[in-house]
């Protein structure tokens, strides 16, 4: 099976995944890969360049269009998927953004299908934020371009159902993400009473509940000793949120630290007792799937699509996004104390049993083959 990627900010070189989306579709289309299909992902950046991964896929960089110019890609682009073979299935990766627009008026030119992984979740909370952008942005292309794809590829089945109530009608294929089974250098659980808590992941106060979290701690505060390090790639900047640590009493026991991107991010979480993720809506939960493989345990809310994995696992415990959700959670976990060890190592063997990119990228695989059969057939029965 030929299958393309596109992911705008990918790495032309294939090195530094540092990002969520990009370590996703590295992940998948190296388990793709590994299942026997011929790969490549198209990118944009600086300059016109070609690389192979040491994955076995093949990536296509072209010059980016930039400014006015968001809703068109380049004319090298169009010319190299003019070129593709027919049988070439394209997959679109990302939300809101204009030149997957661009890419579904170049590809329905040239009767490819595209396939659409949001990498998200267009849960409610997400359109409270600039409401009427979304709102605007929503009816004349998001819409539009998911209702023009082959498929809809998302991360949890719950997602499938927010888009259905948003008019959305195509078919579905589940597809989480997955880990590369990799040893961690694993540090000791706190031994003294000191809980060491990381929020890690991009720096967004309003979609990682970084807000809530800190309103939960001026609370446990009062029953437990705890800690906490938010760390991650500035989208807020960390400058504000240190200013909200400050105004709420919390600068000797809550930190904002940037990234460590000389170290893997499961060797950052073992030098912790928990990893929280208290997002008011998240795509899947990348980070509580790298502490689930350094054995830590995770406080994920029921919004996020790992959420049902957590709990199959029994390596944490899932929670309602707000304060008061966190605060049960944390008293929860905390009360396990105990257990934590055996909670970690449970959390890391269904990962690397369940959650492996080998093995979801067999079964998405699978998945595309099944979806584009059903649509070729379409085609014949109405010709």
């Amino acid at each position: 099976m030929r299958l393309i990627f596109y992911l705008k900010h990918f790495p032309p070189d294939g090195k530094e995944l540092v990002r969520g989306t990009t370590k996703a579709v590295h992940g998948l289309v190296s388990g793709c890969a590994h299942a026997g299909a011929k790969v490549t992902i198209i990118c944009e950046g600086d300059h016109r360049s070609s690389d192979v991964s040491d994955s076995g896929y093949g990536i296509e960089c072209f010059r980016q269009q930039s400014g006015l110019r968001q809703f068109s890609v380049s004319k090298e682009m169009k010319n190299w998927i003019s070129d593709c073979e027919k049988e070439a299935v394209f997959v679109l990766n990302g939300m809101f953004h204009p030149r997957l627009t661009a890419l579904k008026r170049v590809l329905k030119k040239t009767g490819r299908p595209y396939i659409i992984a949001t990498h998200g979740d267009y849960h409610p909370a997400m359109f409270h934020k600039h409401a009427l952008r979304k709102h605007v942005y929503w009816h004349a292309f998001e819409r539009p371009l998911l209702q023009g794809a082959a498929a809809i590829q998302v991360l949890d089945q719950r997602h499938q159902r927010n888009l259905s109530r948003r008019g959305v009608t195509r078919p579905f294929l589940v597809s989480p993400n997955g880990c590369f089974p990799v040893e961690v250098q694993r540090s000791p659980m706190t031994a003294g009473r000191r809980t060491r808590m990381l929020l890690f992941g991009r720096l967004d106060i309003y979609h990682k509940g970084i807000d809530l979290l800190l309103g939960a701690l001026q609370i446990i505060l009062r029953r437990h000793d705890v800690d906490l390090t938010i760390q991650g790639p500035e989208h807020d900047p960390r400058e504000k949120i240190n200013r909200l640590i400050l105004e709420a009493g919390l600068r000797d026991r809550a930190r904002c630290l940037a990234p460590e991107y000389d170290l893997p991010p499961s060797d950052v979480m073992s030098q912790y007792d928990m990893v929280v993720m208290p997002s008011r809506f998240e795509g899947f939960g990348l980070s509580a799937l790298e502490a689930m493989v350094a054995e830590r345990v995770v406080l994920i809310t029921t919004e996020a699509g790992i959420a049902p994995h957590v709990e199959k696992s029994k390596c944490g415990v899932v929670i309602d996004p707000t304060i008061d959700g966190i605060i049960k959670g944390l008293e929860d976990l905390i009360s396990r104390k105990n257990s934590w060890k055996s909670m970690g190592s449970s959390g890391r063997r269904y990962a690397l049993k369940e959650l492996t990119w080998e093995r979801i990228g067999e079964e998405t695989l699978a998945g595309y083959r099944s979806i584009l059969g059903s649509v070729e057939n379409h085609k014949k029965s109405t010709t």
